[in-house]
């Protein structure tokens, strides 16, 4: 991993540790890189847009707004933007094994939105970001669980893993306020 990816991660899980409580509202966030040196600034989302429906959903819909209007956002972004993280508090499942059908069962919990109904869940932070290189990096704090966030990045093209709902928001977000076109943009 290269230096800026690694202080992106970083910057990500400082952003994580910060918080002091919990049952925070979701935020969309710039992420700029100047001299090397990340930083996260809000993006002039009205907070009460996250109530209008699951985070991942509203930023799903902030993105394709983005899309139609040659970039709505485009105006907001600060001069040298590298790309745009997410951050969130969700549910997770901690997997005890590798048991092909308890795997098979938490995803399809999760595609239905179930994982708030399971007695194995775990409550959990999290920051998603993605770079105009199509980079994409996760960090997670779960609560109870975890002292320092954890974190991952992985690099643009086949046999990436981390996918999902935001991250395929955050690069339509990215392509459209950057005009740029990501690779695996959806």
């Amino acid at each position: 991993m290269g230096k800026v990816q690694e202080r992106i991660a970083a910057a990500l899980a400082a952003e994580l540790g910060s918080r002091a409580g919990w049952d925070e509202p979701p935020g969309l966030y710039w992420l700029t890189v100047e001299r090397g040196e990340p930083s996260l600034a809000p993006a002039p989302i009205p907070w009460d847009a996250w109530s209008l429906g699951p985070p991942a959903g509203v930023l799903s819909a902030i993105a394709d707004g983005c899309r139609g209007s040659a970039g709505a956002l485009h105006s907001f972004a600060p001069d040298g933007l590298h790309g745009a993280a997410f951050f969130t508090e969700t549910w997770m499942v901690i997997r005890p094994s590798d048991a092909a059908a308890e795997i098979a069962e938490a995803k399809a919990d999760a595609r239905a939105h179930r994982i708030h109904q399971r007695p194995d869940r775990v409550e959990a932070r999290s920051m998603w970001a993605v770079d105009r290189a199509g980079n994409v990096y996760v960090a997670m704090l779960r609560r109870g669980i975890d002292d320092v966030p954890v974190t991952k990045v992985e690099y643009a093209g086949p046999g990436r893993t981390i996918r999902g709902d935001i991250p395929a928001a955050l690069e339509r977000i990215v392509s459209a306020v950057l005009a740029v076109t990501m690779p695996g943009c959806r």
